[in-house]
C-alpha cells in the first residue's frame, strides 16, 4: 500500500513538473493547464483510492480485534448462579492475562496500518480515529474490569456461603423428617394397607435419593468454599 500510494503521488508531482501551464510552439500559444490538472487529478484520485481502501481494510481489522476484547468483556461480567459457576469463572479469569498477551501482536499490526495512513497525512474520520485509540486502550480497560469483577466475586462468594448454610440446614431438616417417616413404617401391620405402604416406601426412597444427590452437590460446594465436609447422609 505504501509503495503504490507513493508511486501515484510521485507520478502526480512528475506530471506537474513536466507539463507547464502553457507552451508556445512557433506562432502558436497552447494552454495545457487543463490537461495538466486532469492528469494530476487522476493520479491524486488513484492515490486517495488506495488510501481509502487501506482505511476500510484497517477499519475492519480494528473492529475484529475490538470484538474479541468485547467477548472477553462480556464473559467477565457474566453473573454466576452458584458456587460452581463462580469457581469456573475464577479459573477462566486466570487465563485472561495470557489472552491479552496473545492479542498484543494483533493490536500492534492494526496500529501500524493506521500509521501508514498517517504517513500520507490522511484524515481519518472521527469514528476511525476513536477506533484506533480505543483499540490501544482495550488491555488497560480489561485489566481494570478484572479488578472490579474480583471484588464482585468476593461479594458473590459470601452470598453463596450464606445460601450454603441455609441449604444444608434445610437438607438436615428434610433428612430428619425422612428418618421419622421411615421409622413410622414399622408401625403398619394392617395387610389391607399394604398397597398404601408400598407407595409410601417408593415415595420415601425417591426422596432419599434426592437427598443423596443434594448432599453430593453441597459437599462439592463445601470443598470449593474450603470448609469442613458435612455428613448429612
Amino acid at each position: 500500500m505504501r509503495d503504490e500510494t507513493r508511486l501515484h503521488l510521485k507520478e502526480k508531482d512528475l506530471i506537474e513538473k513536466l507539463i507547464p501551464m502553457s507552451i508556445t510552439i512557433g506562432p502558436f500559444y497552447i494552454v495545457t493547464s487543463k490537461l495538466r490538472e486532469s492528469l494530476s487529478s487522476k493520479r491524486k484520485q488513484m492515490a486517495e483510492a488506495v488510501l481509502n481502501y487501506q482505511t476500510r481494510k484497517v477499519r475492519n481489522k480494528a473492529e475484529d480485534v475490538s470484538n474479541s476484547f468485547r467477548d472477553i468483556q462480556r464473559k467477565l461480567f457474566e453473573k454466576p448462579n452458584n458456587m460452581e459457576d463462580l469457581h469456573e469463572h475464577r479459573e477462566w479469569m486466570k487465563t485472561v492475562p495470557g489472552l491479552l498477551d496473545d492479542k498484543k501482536d494483533d493490536i500492534t499490526n492494526v496500529i501500524e496500518e493506521f500509521n501508514l495512513l498517517d504517513e500520507f497525512l490522511f484524515n481519518l474520520s472521527n469514528e476511525d480515529f476513536n477506533s484506533k485509540w480505543n483499540l490501544m486502550s482495550w488491555p488497560w480497560k480489561i485489566s481494570n474490569m478484572m479488578i472490579q469483577v474480583e471484588e464482585q466475586h468476593v461479594e458473590e462468594e459470601e452470598r453463596f456461603r450464606k445460601l450454603q448454610i441455609q441449604d444444608t440446614a434445610n437438607l438436615n431438616d428434610r433428612m430428619d423428617t425422612l428418618i421419622m417417616n421411615v421409622a413410622g413404617l414399622s408401625a403398619h401391620s394392617n395387610i389391607d394397607k399394604a398397597h398404601e405402604v408400598a407407595n409410601e416406601c417408593r415415595r420415601l426412597n425417591k426422596s432419599l435419593k434426592e437427598c443423596q444427590e443434594l448432599s453430593s452437590v453441597y459437599n462439592n460446594r463445601e470443598r470449593l468454599f474450603g470448609i469442613p465436609i458435612t455428613n448429612v447422609i
